[in-house]
């Protein structure tokens, strides 16, 4: 299954791989997740958000490395007015000459807050559902539902964003059958791209004692997926480097085509740390030859100056210029 999702992966991309530089501009959140490393109740946590300046200073040091894709990744909290938020997201487009895609990865927001932002600049945005089983998501979401999760998520797509999700395999208290469930959900729902990864444990939360994820069911996902979902942007995750030496290399020979360079600066980067052992390298001189030299040898190499839209949004837009439908228009309106 591994080669054959490879080998379809070459036939539609190639072996260039895009490139995705992450901004974790603050760990500050509003939820309680049991998993996770910056959950609300974490005491043990050195908060921080990053003000406009070193969130510029971050992309612009990935634009000049020859990145042309960002994600702006925070805590589930709105640490900025939605007003200066968007500020932010016309700065990084005005300081990059408007030849980047910009990915947001916030949580949870209103329709108008995500209208906002995606009016303001923002071309993309991932969240994942982590898990399909309604009581499983009840369980390590303390007051949030799995339907506002693909609510939000339809409101995405609806508004025009290149969507993005993904789940958790190994998420504490998850049944026998969630892993099959999870993939037909996420296949079902057809996202434009693809961020999943293992359960890894973090200390000081009340998950910190359930057994990580399997590296070889990651696998396994990432190459179903490409075998459902050819034309998919599937990326490989730092948690992977957690669980096994080269695990984000790995990946890209089971079917994944995106690869995320950590562009935060060392002294917030290690203050985000959802999980254990999180993977603290990238960004650090002289990172983009050492990454084409490691691709290299599993056969692929990263694709600097380009956006990588997905396939698949193409796809979207080109149906809905045949519909005349708007993407943004709501049920009722059509």
């Amino acid at each position: 299954m591994t080669a054959a999702a490879e080998q379809l992966c070459l036939q539609n991309f190639g072996n260039g791989v895009f490139i995705r530089g992450i901004v974790e501009f603050s760990n500050v959140c509003g939820c309680d997740c049991l998993y996770c490393g910056i959950r609300k109740s974490n005491r043990g946590v050195s908060r921080y958000t990053m003000n406009r300046e070193e969130i510029l200073s971050a992309v612009r040091s990935g634009y000049e490395a020859g990145v042309r894709s960002f994600v702006l990744q925070s805590g589930e909290a709105p640490v900025y007015t939605v007003d200066s938020f968007c500020r932010i997201i016309e700065a990084v487009h005005r300081q990059c000459s408007n030849e980047i895609a910009l990915t947001l990865s916030v949580g949870e927001r209103s329709r108008s807050e995500y209208r906002r932002f995606f009016d303001a600049g923002a071309d993309r945005f991932l969240m994942r559902f982590e898990t399909a089983n309604p009581r499983v998501y009840a369980l390590n979401h303390p007051g949030r539902s799995l339907e506002s999760r693909f609510e939000a998520l339809h409101t995405l797509k609806e508004i025009g964003y290149e969507t993005g999700t993904g789940f958790l395999i190994g998420i504490p208290h998850e049944e026998p059958d969630d892993f099959e469930l999870n993939l037909e959900t996420l296949i079902a729902f057809r996202p434009h791209m693809v961020g999943l990864g293992p359960f890894v444990p973090a200390p000081q939360t009340p998950a910190a004692a359930f057994p990580p994820g399997s590296f070889e069911k990651v696998l396994q996902a990432y190459s179903r997926i490409r075998l459902a979902l050819p034309k998919v942007n599937l990326a490989s995750v730092t948690a992977l480097d957690s669980l096994a030496a080269q695990g984000r290399y790995k990946a890209l020979r089971a079917g994944a085509n995106v690869y995320m360079p950590n562009l935060t600066p060392a002294d917030f980067r290690k203050r985000y740390r959802l999980y254990e052992k999180k993977s603290s390298v990238d960004a650090f001189s002289g990172w983009p030859q050492i990454l084409e030299k490691e691709m290299s040898g599993f056969g692929r190499r990263p694709l600097w100056n380009e956006i990588g839209t997905s396939p698949m949004m193409n796809e979207d837009i080109e149906k809905i210029n045949r519909s005349g439908i708007s993407p943004s228009a709501t049920a009722s309106e059509r």
